[in-house]
């Protein structure tokens, strides 16, 4: 049985109540809050990186990318920047600093999300260093 018949079949023999499941639709008013929260998050201007990584083995300087952006969405996001130095501090600890990227584009090729990673590890450097 997958997951919506095993609910199906739950709520069919009244259990459904007993374990905090109503299955109501969202009404008008929660579906505008989740559209204007969908809304505030897509206007911040953080790096799209999915951590995927595939960056990372190209790069001739050791830098941790993902880690690095993270630290920067971090601090655009929460606006906390001690939170986002310890990132930082940690993306950093076994790898190289933003400012190491040397702009030669290897990382580029393999990111399929197409980041300009060296002029975001630029904005990371200003930022962190």
């Amino acid at each position: 049985m997958d997951g919506w018949g095993f609910i199906k079949n739950f709520k069919a023999q009244g259990k459904a109540k007993h374990i905090g499941f109503s299955f109501q639709p969202l009404t008008e008013q929660e579906q505008a809050t989740i559209r204007q929260a969908v809304e505030i998050i897509n206007s911040l201007p953080t790096i799209p990186c999915t951590a995927c990584r595939y960056c990372v083995d190209g790069c001739p300087m050791s830098i941790n990318i993902p880690g690095i952006f993270k630290a920067v969405n971090s601090q655009i996001i929460y606006n906390d920047p001690e939170r986002a130095k310890r990132e930082y501090a940690r993306a950093t600890e076994e790898g190289g600093k933003a400012s190491d990227c040397i702009q030669c584009g290897q990382c580029m090729v393999h990111c399929p999300q197409h980041i300009s990673i060296p002029e975001n590890l630029a904005k990371a450097a200003e930022m962190f260093e």
